[in-house]
């Protein structure tokens, strides 16, 4: 359980408390996020990936790159640069890595909300772009998209990318709960905003069929 502080109002506290935990978990459990890195975001539209970009911030990041399908979204996300898939639709793919490439070479910090073929075009991207003596840690949090990937053993040899995971699992229970304590703090700090959509206890039923973003909550 974890105590909301008093200077922050529940509603935000209950939108924010778990997509702020996947990201600062990732960052500072897992990839050990240092002001001199630069981190990219796969899956930047959602309320996860948008927080996921304000954590970066807020933990002081150097950079951050969005990455994601809509356009409109991605331009209101905050983020220093970032590429739509949407723009590539019936287009050549290796034009899409070519464009990734432009914008990724000196990242550190992958943070991946999507997984599958957005994963393999990130990864052939720093295979063939990013700065070969830099350390990368790419953190797969969910798999939105698909659940598997096709990674060449020659990426991983040639590169210096290190695959982490981050959840239940590679972290522990109690180093969730710190997150979630350390991410409303932040929150009061940057004075954070999460667009919600508010249910009473009685529309439950179409609290869970509503669309995660704005994100749902539930008041008792």
């Amino acid at each position: 359980m974890v105590k909301v502080p008093e200077r922050l109002d529940t509603i935000t506290a209950a939108a924010i408390a778990n997509p702020g935990m996947s990201s600062y978990a990732a960052l500072v459990n897992r990839a050990k996020i240092t002001e001199n890195d630069v981190v990219l975001v796969n899956g930047a539209t959602g309320t996860a990936g948008t927080l996921a970009i304000k954590m970066a911030y807020g933990l002081d990041a150097k950079k951050v790159i969005a990455l994601g399908r809509d356009k409109e979204a991605l331009q209101t996300a905050g983020a220093d640069f970032y590429l739509a898939s949407n723009d590539y639709e019936g287009k050549s793919q290796s034009q899409y890595i070519e464009d990734l490439g432009q914008i990724i070479a000196d990242v550190t910090i992958v943070l991946d909300y999507l997984w599958g073929d957005t994963a393999e075009k990130i990864m052939q991207a720093l295979y063939k772009f990013s700065n070969r003596q830099s350390e990368i840690r790419y953190v797969q949090i969910g798999t939105l998209v698909a659940s598997n990937i096709n990674l060449p053993g020659a990426l991983l040899r040639s590169t210096k990318i290190t695959l982490l995971g981050s959840g239940m699992g590679s972290l522990r229970g109690k180093e969730l709960v710190s997150a979630i304590e350390n991410v409303l703090e932040l929150a009061i700090i940057n004075n954070w905003q999460v667009a919600t959509n508010i249910f009473k206890l009685e529309n439950i039923k179409e609290a869970w069929n509503a669309p995660s973003h704005p994100r749902p909550i539930i008041i008792i």
